[in-house]
């Protein structure tokens, strides 16, 4: 292709990329690569606990963020309930007393009549 600019018959041998692979020792393993194979080891187990130390402290938050909700939802709720009760006790006190009003404007119907009665009597 026009964007390799090695020309197809080049000098490169065709399996030369595999010589650049490690292949790794058949011989057992040095104390050296021991070593370096536990620190590697040991910090990824270190890593891996500070991970899951970061994982339940952000849970604890989230918890304590969904705790934090839902008591000022049920404080909300409780605020909104004893409206309701004010609200009502309120309405029930107006039904007496315009229950009591009617009852007055009744009596003063009914002396009216009597006494318009007599008038008309006297007449």
């Amino acid at each position: 292709s026009s964007s390799d600019p090695t020309p197809i018959s080049s000098s490169v041998e065709p399996f030369s990329i595999l010589s650049q692979v490690p292949v790794p020792d058949q011989t057992p393993k040095s104390s050296d690569d021991k070593a370096e194979r536990k620190a590697k080891k040991q910090a990824l187990k270190q890593q891996i606990r500070e991970l899951q130390l970061q994982m339940k402290e952000i849970n604890a938050h989230q918890s304590a963020q969904k705790q934090e909700k839902e008591r000022k939802k049920k404080e909300r709720q409780e605020k909104l309930i004893l409206r309701e009760a004010k609200i009502l006790k309120n309405l029930s006190d107006l039904k007496l007393k315009t229950s009591k009003t009617n009852e007055m404007i009744q009596r003063q119907e009914e002396q009216l009549a009597k006494v318009r009665s007599f008038l008309s009597v006297e007449a």
